[in-house]
């Protein structure tokens, strides 16, 4: 009848043809002007031309789609976010600003994630008993609650549970000298219960706010390059996390196993009283308690003298309870001062064996004399008794 309906949001459409034309059915919806429900039904027909031709006697209704603005602040709230967040607080653990940074962007991420729950609030028409039917609406509602608890417990161990005083004992390595240094060690992130509820809330946050991401992008009918691109996005984002879980529960477990990552057991001695500390030092020191005495040079080839003022006592000295100069071991050793040993034999002849159990010192003398004094202990080889002496 070239009447024009009541401008009106939220009416159903749905093509067809009427007395043979075809058109489009117009039914129900909201009056604009005074926000009543209209329960008329409409059939409009027009050719393009006629639409080109019609006056613009306003703009949209809104210039821009609250559900485009949803969609883009939870990508950016669980798609990018979160996960760098969640990153950076589970396994930069050496970091030193792993603390400022975690939390600066946990609190960006709950920032944005409630403009986006807003902004989805507010595109929705439909009463909240006809919306909450599909996963979408379910999954992004728990996921909101899960995201403020979760941002209370975060505040909870940084105000409470931020740092706790410990006192480590450090060895210095060049010096053997065991220190107590106190020092603060950073706690964060808490303890016992806490910090495992933290960490599990955490993994079901992101794993949610990834589901509800990728139904979203279903009900947005959006183009197909951007479907490829986010699954891609979100598959090597998966990868990258779970690696990231699995790798250090495998070096646990080799750790654990004595495998190859098994760090090797270094035992310092500060004190240096063990002979594995000698490797510090080029040669020993006094402070060492437990010192092992070289055995002498053997010389076959000449025999000292057998005076006693000949003998340099100084460099291997009998018992007696005197260790003063036991350290003199270590001092060049001439040939002619060795002391003689019991079992010893010359170069030119070879006795019997005579194995006795106090073996006693006896001096030798070389075949020619140079004293006539010295003719009682002519002939006399080292290592044996006055019994078994023989004459030459």
């Amino acid at each position: 009848d070239g009447s024009y309906p009541m401008q009106r949001e939220g009416a159903a459409f749905v093509a067809g043809c009427f007395q043979g034309a075809p058109g489009m059915f117009v039914f129900g919806g909201r009056a604009t002007a005074d926000r009543r429900l209209l329960s008329d039904l409409w059939f409009l027909q027009a050719s393009p031309q006629d639409v080109l031709a019609a006056p613009n006697s306003r703009g949209c209704i809104y210039p821009f789609s609250y559900y485009h603005l949803h969609g883009i602040f939870q990508f950016f709230t669980y798609g990018v976010i979160f996960p760098i967040g969640y990153f950076v607080g589970r396994h930069a653990v050496n970091s030193p600003v792993r603390r400022p940074l975690h939390m600066i962007l946990q609190l960006f991420g709950v920032a944005l994630a409630i403009c986006g729950f807003s902004f989805g609030v507010h595109s929705v028409r439909a009463p909240s008993w006809l919306h909450f039917k599909h996963a979408h609406a379910i999954i992004g509602i728990i996921t909101f609650i899960l995201t403020i608890i979760q941002f209370l417990m975060g505040l909870l161990g940084a105000l409470i549970l931020s740092r706790q005083p410990s006192n480590v004992q450090r060895l210095s390595g060049s010096s053997h000298q065991g220190s107590q240094e106190g020092f603060t060690q950073d706690r964060w992130g808490g303890a016992g219960a806490w910090r495992i509820i933290h960490r599990i809330l955490g993994s079901i946050i992101l794993t949610l706010g990834l589901v509800n991401i990728s139904l979203g992008v279903f009900l947005a009918v959006l183009p197909s390059p951007v479907w490829i691109v986010w699954y891609i996005y979100m598959g090597v984002l998966v990868i990258i996390l779970v690696s990231m879980e699995i790798i250090p529960l495998v070096c646990r477990r080799n750790i654990g196993s004595g495998g190859s990552f098994k760090p090797k057991d270094i035992r310092v001695d500060p004190k240096g009283t063990s002979q594995s500390s000698l490797k510090y030092s080029e040669e020993p020191t006094q402070e060492q308690s437990s010192i092992v005495i070289p055995a002498p040079r053997r010389s076959f080839g000449h025999v000292p003298s057998s005076h006693s003022s000949t003998f340099d006592n100084s460099v291997y000295r009998n018992g007696g309870g005197n260790n003063g100069n036991i350290l003199d071991d270590m001092a060049p050793l001439v040939s002619n001062q060795r002391q003689p040993r019991p079992g010893d034999v010359s170069a030119s002849a070879s006795l019997p064996e005579n194995n006795r159990h106090n073996t006693r010192e006896y001096p030798i003398s070389t075949r020619k004399r140079n004293r006539p004094g010295e003719s009682g202990d002519v002939g006399h080889y080292v290592g044996y008794s006055p019994e078994h002496e023989q004459q030459m």
